[in-house]
């Protein structure tokens, strides 16, 4: 069937617009999405989490999955503070993306530390802040390229060569509000 005939079928439905959407939500794909955040300390190190539940890379940005209805500037605050016990402060968002293997979507923030204590859970064991040329073996390779891309001394150049060698993977850096 035809794009154009659809349409016109469509068009001529006796469908009240929230059943159109109803419809509509049905038959187009879902997916998840989710938020990352990267908070430097006033020494340029990037704040990392040892997640309980990744035994390949354990350590990663913070972050996890919105909830139904959830903004994903409160999503990231909710997560920093359900898996660690960190008040923080939701910035400006730093890149969008997600790959071809799973149906999602991820958003990066900039975040700042507001207040709190470190405090264990059943996702993250340890919270720790890493020289951005220190990361840690066992933590999975494209979030280190977030973090180069996140890093205010990152050229535009370098940043579309690191953009470029992710493979399989579609991302955009968004600019910076300065």
């Amino acid at each position: 069937m035809s794009k154009r005939l659809l349409l016109r079928i469509w068009r001529w439905l006796p469908l009240p617009a929230r059943g159109r959407w109803g419809l509509t939500w049905l038959l187009m794909p879902k997916f998840v999405v989710g938020v990352l955040a990267v908070i430097f300390d006033d020494e340029g190190r990037v704040l990392l989490l040892k997640h309980t539940y990744r035994p390949e890379y354990p350590w990663g940005l913070p972050g996890g999955w919105l909830k139904a209805g959830e903004g994903a500037a409160g999503g990231i605050e909710r997560e920093l503070l359900e898996e660690t016990g960190f008040v923080v402060r939701a910035g400006h968002p730093l890149m969008v993306g997600g790959d071809g293997r799973r149906p999602r979507l991820d958003l990066v923030f900039s975040c700042e530390y507001e207040s709190g204590t470190f405090r264990p859970s059943a996702e993250v064991s340890e919270a720790r802040f890493f020289e951005p040329s220190a990361l840690p073996e066992d933590m999975e390779p494209y979030l280190r390229t977030i973090v180069a891309l996140a890093l205010p001394t990152t050229g535009e150049t370098e940043k579309q060569r690191l953009i470029s060698s992710w493979h399989g993977k579609a991302w955009l850096a968004l600019t910076s509000e300065e």
